[in-house]
């Protein structure tokens, strides 16, 4: 009988849970074409596959520069470092691809396309074309 009034506190704190998912679910928006372009081109993303990009320690920064080159600095890397490897970057088909010349190689990263989702305010999803269905990693525009 002791615990009968938990009961309605436990459903209020799930629907609000589920409400809050569902709301978060609803704000996830593809960033394609143009505005793809536009998001990347002169400007640093902060990516990392471990879901933390505002950790150093778990983030690589890329820089997507407007000629179409990309420069991507190692995990820990400051803005002000150089650049650990240097390629091209693209938007064809709705996705961002990318190739460097060594960087990413042995865990066959080195060239990758990816789609990209907005999941809140400065938040994007990048999915691997190989793997849509599992977030490659959590990027932020740094």
């Amino acid at each position: 009988m002791a615990s009968a009034p938990i009961l309605p506190k436990l459903s209020a704190v799930l629907l609000a849970a589920c409400m809050a998912d569902a709301a978060q679910t609803q704000t996830v928006q593809e960033i394609s074409g143009a505005a793809l372009v536009e998001l990347v081109s002169g400007r640093t993303w902060g990516l990392s596959i471990y879901g933390i990009p505002e950790r150093p320690s778990h983030t690589n920064l890329f820089d997507f520069r407007k000629d179409r080159s990309v420069c991507a600095r190692a995990v820990g890397s400051k803005h002000t470092d150089k650049c650990a490897d240097q390629g091209k970057w693209e938007v064809k088909n709705n996705v961002l691809c990318w190739e460097l010349t060594w960087m990413g190689a042995e865990s066959g990263l080195k060239a990758s396309c990816v789609s990209v989702r907005q999941v809140a305010g400065n938040r994007f999803e990048l999915r691997s074309e190989k793997t849509p269905d599992l977030v490659f990693a959590v990027m932020q525009v740094m």
